[in-house]
């Protein structure tokens, strides 16, 4: 039995549609499933199968244009979003196409499962790498504060570099990184709804370009590979028991400590705006629900680098800025002051990127001020100064 019955609907006899022949198929199964139709006053509609019942098709059709048929296509609309429209009309269609009835209602009265869930894309290869749902009490359509947007943005970007490098540094890649590898660290962005707060990051580069002509993968792939292996891994201990215990395995050290660091950036804070966030997304492997993430999750990480002393260190560091890889965002501080250690790899963000690059020119010499964890030779710059000579 179809999920259709006329009430609360109301039939409408005068209605825009001869029929529903498409003037551009957008997506196909069995038939046309997601449509263009251009009525008699030659405007445009997009149609949605949504459900059959004896003898006759049902579906969900609104006003469109072009910009919203191409955002489709790009990935940068839903689906869900391009059908939520003022004007939503339900179109019971005989098998030769023609209209039995039309009746017009609200989108919302359509019931969930017969219509796209939220953040559907047109085609599966527009699904986005990850999209984060950021929920809250202060947290609403127009009112989303700053500092929301600020935090999903920043701690995809940082959540991102830590397993990036780790992956870099385990796969021993030689020469020059694809400029995909540094866009690894700044993920596009594919789109953004204020329904609460929704942001979506695509792929840094088509598809195509991820794999070489002989199917081999290529660096990039290779990485974002790795980077999704890990994620998984660590959101998996994170709603075990042992996550909630807040104890990590010793195994593999260095792995869990970046994990645990990505895991950081990812929770919500125990204060501020943002009381859970859900992730999904191609990164995180097929999914029917969103992987929910809660303040209490961030205390357990925290739990787990306290257990396992991995509790950031700062440094303060004085030498000249050699080896610049600004694909990486990294370079060598040699000639350190003070230190046996004469050499450091020292990585960082891009708004740091001029005065780097400054200094590796300049050839002076400069004082960093960072963090660096435990287990690896590895300083986080956080700023820079140049030391002038007495």
């Amino acid at each position: 039995m179809s999920w259709f019955e006329e009430p609360p609907w109301r039939r409408i006899e005068s209605h825009p549609f001869r029929g529903i022949e498409a003037e551009e198929i957008l997506y196909e199964f069995d038939g046309p499933r997601i449509f263009i139709v251009r009525d008699q006053n030659g405007d445009l509609n997009l149609f949605y199968w949504s459900d059959e019942q004896a003898e006759s098709t049902i579906y969900v059709a609104v006003p469109t244009s072009a910009g919203i048929t191409e955002a489709l296509k790009q990935g940068r609309m839903s689906v869900h979003d391009a059908l939520h429209q003022p004007r939503c009309w339900i179109c019971i269609v005989r098998p030769d196409g023609q209209i039995n009835a039309v009746y017009s209602g609200a989108y919302e009265l359509i019931p969930e499962d017969s219509r796209p869930a939220k953040g559907t894309m047109l085609w599966p290869t527009l699904e986005p790498i990850l999209t984060l749902r950021a929920v809250g009490k202060n947290i609403e359509p127009g009112m989303v504060p700053g500092s929301v947007i600020r935090t999903c943005v920043e701690g995809v970007q940082k959540a991102f570099k830590v397993l990036s490098e780790h992956a870099l540094r385990q796969n021993a890649q030689a020469g020059r990184p694809d400029e995909f590898l540094r866009n690894l660290f700044d993920l596009p962005t594919q789109r953004i709804a204020f329904s609460s707060f929704e942001i979506s990051f695509r792929v840094p580069s088509e598809e195509r370009d991820l794999f070489t002509a002989n199917g081999v993968a290529s660096p990039a792939a290779e990485t974002l590979s790795k980077v999704s292996e890990l994620l998984k891994k660590g959101l998996q201990w994170l709603k075990s028991t042992a996550g909630e215990e807040g104890i990590f395995s010793p195994d593999a050290p260095e792995e869990g400590g970046v994990l645990l660091r990505a895991l950081k950036e990812l929770t919500p804070s125990s204060y501020g705006n943002i009381e859970q966030l859900e992730l999904r997304g191609s990164i995180l492997g097929p999914r029917i629900t969103p992987i929910v993430l809660q303040r209490a999750d961030r205390q357990r990480v925290n739990n787990a680098i306290r257990n396992r002393s991995l509790e950031p260190q700062l440094v303060d560091l004085v030498g000249r800025v050699r080896e610049l890889d600004k694909d990486r965002l990294s370079f060598e501080l040699r000639e350190i002051e003070g230190s046996e250690v004469t050499t450091r790899r020292c990585v960082f963000d891009e708004a740091l990127l001029e005065e780097v690059f400054q200094a590796f020119q300049g050839d002076y010499r400069v004082r960093i001020a960072g963090q660096a964890y435990p287990g690896g030779n590895v300083a986080y710059a956080l700023a820079l100064s140049v030391v002038v000579a007495q």
